[in-house]
């Protein structure tokens, strides 16, 4: 990445922040997190950024992405491959100031659903209906 970012001239535009053990802090000073995966399971990575506000544009990979970002309302997807609709999307959300705060505020609001008391409460609804009653003991 290093050579290509010289290559392209882009010293000036792009660095590389290295190693942190302050994840949360770096996804907070951010104005988008960006997800191009091919493939996907349930990426976390998307609920932390959520979690901290931050808008998220992604490639709608198979599995994943579309089950966590309401497209316009807590970040952007884009056809999965699509890369001049992701470049479009991107530069959307850095430029447009408005877009970029209404997106992140409610990527936090979303992320309460995947709060663990929320997520054991889903479970513990979902157990109750397969489990058959229990019987008073005499």
């Amino acid at each position: 990445l290093a050579e290509q970012i010289t290559r392209l001239g882009l010293l000036d535009r792009v660095r590389l922040a290295g190693y942190t053990d302050d994840f949360r802090g770096v996804l907070r000073d951010s104005a988008a997190f960006v997800m191009t995966s091919r493939a996907e399971g349930f990426p976390m990575v998307l609920l932390e950024a959520l979690a901290e506000g931050v808008p998220v544009v992604s490639m709608n990979c198979p599995r994943g992405p579309a089950e966590i970002i309401d497209h316009g309302h807590n970040g952007l997807l884009t056809p999965d491959g699509d890369v001049p609709a992701f470049t479009a999307a991107l530069r959307r959300v850095i430029t447009d100031e408005p877009l970029r705060v209404q997106l992140g505020a409610q990527a936090h609001a979303d992320a309460d659903r995947y709060a663990i008391a929320e997520v054991a409460g889903r479970w513990n609804q979902l157990l109750d209906t397969l489990m058959p009653p229990r019987r008073a003991s005499a």
